[in-house]
């Protein structure tokens, strides 16, 4: 269901022989107001699937994960962006919630998202690699990706 939002939103996504993920991840993303990926040149099916999604494109090479990211927000129209990786996946009921949340912000700058490790297929629900929280919906006037390197 869409609901009326007064905040628009850019998703962003940095790729690089992607398509494999982006087939499930893109189609979550029918809520977003406009897509930004920025490529690192993949020779899979990458770049075909965004522009079949009406993403807007970006090449670049790649220079950092956070260099990558820190670019592709830079180039979101909106002042709100959901950042995410290529290969996660929103569920339906965090997408009501977001766009629930994104009727009216307040003086909210910035949605803290759960997140489990899913390694091998197997999603991991006790330890430290589940139940963690990330910064990935923000105003960006308040928020930025930092540009020192992540992995």
């Amino acid at each position: 269901m869409q609901l009326y939002r007064k905040n628009k939103v850019s998703a962003v996504i940095i790729t690089y022989n992607e398509a494999g993920n982006l087939k499930h991840t893109l189609p979550q993303l029918y809520w977003c107001d406009e897509i930004i990926i920025v490529d690192s040149h993949s020779t899979d099916d990458t770049v075909a699937l965004c522009q079949a999604y009406g993403c807007k494109i970006f090449y670049r090479n790649f220079s950092g994960y956070g260099e990558q990211k820190h670019f592709a927000i830079g180039k979101a129209s909106n002042d709100w962006v959901l950042c995410i990786d290529a290969d996660e996946y929103l569920t339906p009921a965090l997408i009501d919630e977001l766009q629930e949340e994104l009727t009216d912000t307040g003086d909210c700058r910035g949605y803290l998202v759960p997140m489990n490790l899913v390694f091998l297929g197997k999603e991991f629900s006790r330890g430290r690699e589940s139940h963690r929280y990330f910064l990935r919906l923000f105003n960006k006037k308040w928020c930025e990706q930092g540009t020192q390197k992540v992995h």
